[in-house]
């Protein structure tokens, strides 16, 4: 039997679309289930506030940062917002550039500056993995190349959590997991995941399992919860 379960039915009490308490329309006898399906919106913000939406340098002994409102951006949207910013915050020519060959950004200013991605204040909430910096100063200079290619496909992957069927999966951070979600289509598209495009997701019992309420939660690898901005989504189980 299929029961198709959508975030828009539930219950009252739910956290979100992404955190929720459903009722399935009756009770449900099973030794083994499947994850037949997903149809999900991409609307998860590649940069999240107060998670990895500063900017930080430091020019003329001062420390400055910038902000940048959280969404889902291009890369040209996103070196373009962060230019301004940095621009209005210290006047200082800076420009941002992508290079589409080597897939680094290249930051330059008028005057001598640093990324000061370790030291700042705001520190903690760096977008350095998105630019393609790591989590270190950098050498002060006119001119700052990234050292790793940018970081705007993450996540690869969310993952689902129903705890009355268990945690099969374990990620190396150390989260279980029910069911894996890859992530394979741009921001705005509609992401589907079903048997035939991924592996085949199931779990056996060692004996019946009777049930009609189920705790969903969509989290990251690290175990922090999705959010998907309102958009509603749903999946299919197969229970045999």
């Amino acid at each position: 039997m299929d029961i198709t379960i959508q975030s828009t039915n539930r219950i009252t009490g739910s956290l979100s679309s992404s955190d929720f308490i459903i009722n399935l329309p009756f009770n449900v006898d099973f030794g083994k289930v499947t994850l037949a399906g997903v149809i999900m919106p991409n609307s998860i913000y590649k940069i999240r506030q107060d998670i990895n939406d500063r900017v930080c340098w430091r020019r003329s002994s001062t420390n400055y940062s910038y902000q940048i409102p959280a969404g889902s951006y291009s890369i040209s949207e996103l070196l373009s917002t962060i230019q301004t910013g940095m621009n209005a915050a210290d006047s200082n020519s800076y420009s941002w550039s992508y290079s589409g060959i080597t897939l680094k950004c290249t930051v330059t200013g008028s005057g001598s500056f640093m990324l000061n991605w370790a030291t700042n204040t705001f520190a903690a909430y760096g977008c350095w993995f998105e630019l393609g910096f790591t989590n270190v100063n950098t050498t002060t200079s006119t001119s700052i190349t990234s050292t790793n290619i940018i970081g705007l496909y993450n996540p690869t992957s969310i993952y689902l959590q129903v705890p009355q069927l268990g945690s099969p999966g374990i990620i190396s951070s150390g989260v279980w997991y029910t069911f894996k979600l890859p992530l394979t289509t741009l921001a705005e598209g509609i992401q589907e995941v079903n048997m035939t495009n991924y592996i085949e997701q199931s779990i056996n019992f060692s004996g019946r399992k009777n049930l009609q309420q189920l705790n969903v939660k969509l989290i990251y690898a690290n175990g922090s919860a999705v959010d998907l901005n309102g958009a509603d989504w749903e999946f299919t189980l197969r229970f045999c």
